[in-house]
């Protein structure tokens, strides 16, 4: 993320280590059972890189993009959204709120193929930031997401995100 000494922002790169991300893939797993929302925590490991230009010194637009490793297939995620910073003013901590959209694929690595390997998302986040110095910052989210399927029932995942960002 970037952030200035002026309420404008400029394009800026960051990384963030994915902690305990609760991921859920639907796929056929046995003769009765169609649909398979089981979660499996070691796709909890991915990497995240965004960049955010700033609307206001409240409302920032930001594209992120992620890979999350997996045991049992590898997601790739695309996403674009708002995110409101409540009191910009706090510059060592500061909530924010986000909304936004997004598309995933999934690239399978062991059987059964899943029945759908590309699907549109939308989620909303909670969380919060803060400045370590003026090039450096930190922030933690929360994102609820709901994965649009074919199927009778979405998926819900969820994802908790804690990283750090350079900016320039």
């Amino acid at each position: 993320m970037v952030q200035g000494a002026s309420a404008a922002r400029a394009g800026g790169l960051g990384a963030a280590l994915r902690s305990g991300a609760r991921q859920t893939r639907i796929g056929r797993t046995g003769a009765d059972s169609p649909l398979s929302g089981f979660c499996h925590p070691s796709l909890g490991n991915g990497l995240t890189g965004y960049v955010d230009f700033s609307l206001t010194d409240s409302l920032d637009a930001e594209f992120v993009l992620q890979q999350a490793f997996g045991t049992i297939d590898n997601r790739y995620v695309a996403t674009i959204g708002l995110r409101h910073t409540f009191i910009p003013e706090w510059k060592w901590f500061s909530p924010t709120a986000g909304i936004g959209t997004g598309y995933q694929y999934i690239d399978d690595k062991v059987p059964p193929k899943p029945i759908e390997t590309h699907n549109q998302m939308a989620y909303v986040s909670l969380g919060v930031r803060g400045f370590i110095t003026r090039r450096f910052m930190w922030r933690a989210d929360w994102r609820k997401y709901d994965v649009f399927t074919h199927q009778n029932q979405n998926e819900e995942p969820e994802e908790w995100k804690f990283g750090l960002a350079v900016f320039f």
